[in-house]
């Protein structure tokens, strides 16, 4: 690889386009070593050299798709970042898998590098620039998202324009819910999902209607209660109080008991009994991603333990609901971001918005809402971890 860069290191001024060829066979030498660590400082120093002759050439295709696979091996090359910024302000159209901004990119090049500071800094003012025009222009316009089938299944895009801090989908009334158990059930109306634990874990100043026999659902009013009673006393009463039962035995005994069997046990309860009595949404849980091989393969002992559970109940429908449950329910956070219990939605487009390391919405107020301006095509992610 050294002796690779060092040619690459000759013509670098004469013939960058020779360069780095020279630069991007010795990164294809480091693909092949079986010790990578060893040799990263190298390939650190040939991914920057050969991006900078590729963008000397105008060669803005080969090296963004340059840029992203280093990225992936060394995530802190901040030349890399750098390049990227560049070739969006000069491409526009370009589209990433990050679908960053040009901005973004270059903040980030100047964070790992600060001698960067000086060249970057006209072409964040550039960025900066064609950002607050963007949002000047965007005013007037309608925002739009759609649902679309993706590489993970369905998925929620951008049909416009969208700008910063907008409200795209609530969070607020979801088919089903459940309270985590060190908020002693009571960290969630069952009926609205609002959060009904105090930020600082204490017991809830206002007087929460509670089910006597099981103890594991709450409401936030005597209305909530009104409309979940039915339903709490006739398809989930029973089972809860048998969940206790079976954790009381399963603890006595010191038998394993599955670290999230309570949550997934206690949801799917609430789940299945909101499909029994027909809710609105009932039609689009089933129908919602599940994963149901992989989670009977992978997560046999939980799914047993959810199947003894409902005895008497299909055992691959009780796998399935445990599959949309495990796929699509949200965690719900109260004030200080302290997750209180989980949601599952089916009668809007708030189930079918993905996971990403690299967000452009979050979850806030009872609301999904973009947290920068997003381009038409670019799918809307939150983080599923608080």
């Amino acid at each position: 690889m050294e002796e690779l860069r060092v040619r690459g290191n000759a013509l670098f001024s004469s013939d960058p386009r020779a360069a780095a060829n020279l630069y991007q066979e010795a990164l294809s030498v480091y693909e092949t070593l079986k010790d990578k660590s060893a040799a990263l400082e190298e390939y650190t120093k040939c991914a920057g050299n050969a991006l900078t002759c590729l963008f000397k050439v105008q060669e803005y295709d080969t090296c963004l798709t340059l840029a992203e696979k280093v990225l992936q091996c060394n995530p802190l090359i901040a030349k890399a970042y750098a390049v990227i910024g560049r070739c969006l302000l000069l491409r526009p159209a370009f589209t990433l898998p990050l679908h960053g901004d040009p901005l973004q990119y270059l903040c980030r090049a100047v964070h790992l590098s600060p001698s960067m500071c000086e060249t970057i800094v006209p072409f964040m003012d550039e960025a900066l620039e064609r950002l607050l025009h963007e949002c000047d222009t965007l005013r007037d316009e309608e925002p739009c998202i759609e649902v679309q089938q993706g590489e993970c299944g369905r998925c929620v895009v951008a049909a416009s324009h969208l700008p910063p801090l907008l409200v795209v989908s609530s969070t607020l009334h979801p088919f089903s819910v459940c309270s985590y158990e060190e908020t002693r059930s009571v960290g969630l109306c069952a009926h609205c999902g609002v959060v009904v634990m105090p930020d600082d874990g204490e017991e809830p100043t206002a007087a929460l209607r509670t089910c006597r026999r099981c103890q594991f659902v709450s409401y936030c009013s005597d209305r909530c209660a009104s409309c979940h009673g039915r339903q709490h006393e006739e398809y989930e009463c029973r089972l809860l109080f048998r969940l206790r039962e079976m954790l009381g035995s399963m603890r006595s005994c010191e038998a394993a008991v599955p670290d999230d069997f309570f949550t997934m046990a206690t949801h799917c309860i609430t789940t299945v009994s909101g499909v029994k009595v027909r809710k609105e949404g009932h039609e689009a849980v089933l129908r919602l991603e599940s994963h149901e091989v992989e989670v009977s393969q992978g997560l046999t002992p939980l799914v047993r333990l959810v199947q003894d559970l409902f005895s008497g109940e299909d055992p691959t429908f009780v796998t399935r609901i445990l599959g949309v449950v495990r796929c699509n329910a949200l965690a719900v956070c109260d004030a200080s971001g302290l997750p209180v219990g989980q949601a599952l939605h089916a009668a809007s487009v708030t189930s079918y918005f993905n996971h990403s390391c690299l967000p452009n919405c979050a979850i806030e107020a009872g609301a999904i809402v973009t947290t920068r301006a997003i381009r038409p095509g670019e799918e809307l992610t939150i983080s599923y971890l608080p």
